[in-house]
């Protein structure tokens, strides 16, 4: 024979089960590596890249790159990936000189925040051609781990000294910070102006900081360039991410 449960009892009852289902997901969560807000080890971290690294090559690479770290590192590598924190790193690599080297301070410790990537322009390998492929990027590493790339190119024809004609433009991204979710908005139109090659690729970038609320920040990455040389410009609606344009190195 069944007793029938009051009121109360059965309110305590729901509420237990839906905390521990919550348990349930949540690790689960971390397992998969699908939710920033349990990111807060470096064990966790490892978790996250290996779920990346079953669709990402590049993921397998910063998963190595990572594990070869030692644990103090990889505990400060995992502190520096809190928005709080990447925001600064972020807006330090955007106001230093290309092949600067950069650091960000974390409990006392010098981290770097440098790409170890170097690349070639590719116009070098079209010697006499009036076609020119340009793509500038934004990066930023930790102990020389690429984590967060953005990348604008544009395709166009020139006359040994201006850009004549645009052809075409891409945009594209990498990201292994998990508490920044960047999707892409899509790229411009290239277009020709005052003998220079433009494009513009764009994307929205969600962010979760740990314990706090999700928000969502705009972000584009410009291209200009000619035969012979090539600018880019960051803008956001972090104020802190907007730049002027500088000069930057081709990195096809």
């Amino acid at each position: 024979m069944f007793k029938k449960i009051s009121v109360p009892l059965l309110i305590l009852l729901t509420v237990f089960f839906a905390l521990g289902l919550s348990s349930v997901v949540a690790a689960a969560e971390v397992v998969d590596g699908l939710h920033n807000s349990y990111i807060y080890s470096a064990k966790d971290y490892i978790l996250y890249l290996e779920n990346e690294s079953k669709k990402d090559q590049e993921a397998v690479e910063v998963l190595k790159q990572f594990k070869a770290l030692n644990h103090y590192q990889q505990e400060l590598f995992v502190k520096a990936l809190q928005p709080e924190t990447y925001i600064k790193i972020v807006e330090k690599v955007l106001n230093s000189k290309e092949g600067e080297k950069l650091f960000i301070t974390i409990d006392n410790v010098k981290i770097p925040i440098n790409s170890n990537k170097s690349y070639k322009d590719k116009s070098d390998f079209v010697p006499m051609s009036n076609l020119r492929w340009v793509k500038v990027e934004q990066k930023v590493a930790l102990f020389g781990i690429n984590l967060t790339t953005f990348y604008t190119s544009v395709h166009f024809e020139h006359s040994g000294t201006n850009a004549t004609r645009a052809l075409s433009s891409s945009q594209g991204h990498s990201n292994y910070n998990p508490f920044m979710m960047v999707t892409p908005r899509g790229v411009s139109t290239p277009y020709i102006s005052g003998g220079l090659a433009y494009a513009t690729g764009s994307w929205t970038i969600g962010i979760t900081p740990t314990g706090g609320l999700f928000y969502s920040e705009d972000a584009e990455l410009s291209v200009r360039a000619n035969a012979t040389d090539q600018w880019k410009r960051m803008w956001s609606t972090i104020p802190a991410w907007n730049t002027g344009w500088v000069w930057a190195s081709n990195v096809y």
